[in-house]
């Protein structure tokens, strides 16, 4: 059975735009993907690379935040503990961790991501740089990231919504694209394809491809019902290892 804990908590002080300064607990300033809550997800899992490359997703820290939904720009600099929630600091440095948006035009935003830190002692460190893009056209939506990962990680500590973390190599690197459309308020399809590569160094291990095909059903607001067909590409080794997903979701 697992424990009951809190994921974010977090006490901000928003006087000025520019400067929303928090503390607590709560997501790392990195990635599109990660920053998209697992309940508006558009297919039923995050991709591969998100959920092996930026773990942890949430973290102790403080950070500086600018921008709103309304403004071009949008930051956010922090400084976090490296190790995840629940988990006692076992070394004296920090991470810090950044991301930016810009939005180009009124239909295409992009930005990047960092974090240099210390995952498991003072000495061993790690580099993670990232590049995303989002394209909102009327009622077609394409998003699209590359995350590249190298140096030391925590071994014990996963990304959100379930993922299970995998062995990584000394350098890393995966990326996705995303394509949905609202044919109207109440059907969405969606395509996805993405690779992750968990050691650029020996390709024959740990490198996965997969194409994601679904749609999302929306009853009304509060509830949706995704199907997902998980086309999983071995470059290898053939495994018969596709899946069917569905999920009911009610939001309170």
């Amino acid at each position: 059975t697992g424990a009951a804990y809190i994921m974010d908590a977090f006490i901000t002080y928003d006087k000025y735009n520019w400067a929303r300064i928090s503390v607590g607990s709560y997501k790392q300033p990195f990635s599109l993907d990660v920053a998209t809550t697992c309940h508006a997800l558009t297919t039923i899992d995050r991709s591969i690379v998100a959920d092996q490359l930026v773990a942890p997703q949430r973290d102790f820290g403080i950070g500086v935040f600018g921008g709103n939904k309304y403004t071009k720009l949008n930051y956010a600099v922090a400084l976090m503990n490296g190790r995840g929630l629940g988990v006692k600091d076992n070394n004296t440095k920090k991470d810090i961790i950044g991301r930016a948006t810009y939005k180009l035009t009124k239909f295409l935003t992009v930005g990047g991501s960092f974090r240099y830190g210390y995952p498991n002692n003072n000495d061993d460190t790690r580099t993670t740089v990232g590049g995303e893009m989002l394209l909102e056209f009327e009622k077609l939506r394409i998003q699209g990231e590359y995350i590249y990962d190298e140096g030391d990680y925590n071994r014990a500590v996963g990304g959100g919504c379930g993922a299970e973390p995998v062995e990584l190599g000394e350098r890393r690197d995966g990326a996705y694209i995303m394509a949905s459309y609202d044919i109207d308020e109440k059907i969405q399809p969606v395509f996805k394809y993405e690779y992750f590569d968990a050691n650029l160094d020996v390709k024959e291990i740990g490198y996965q491809e997969m194409m994601t095909i679904g749609a999302n059903y929306f009853f009304n607001e509060k509830i949706r019902l995704q199907v997902n067909y998980q086309a999983h590409i071995e470059t290898y080794i053939n495994i018969d290892n596709d899946m069917l997903l569905a999920q009911l979701q009610v939001r309170f």
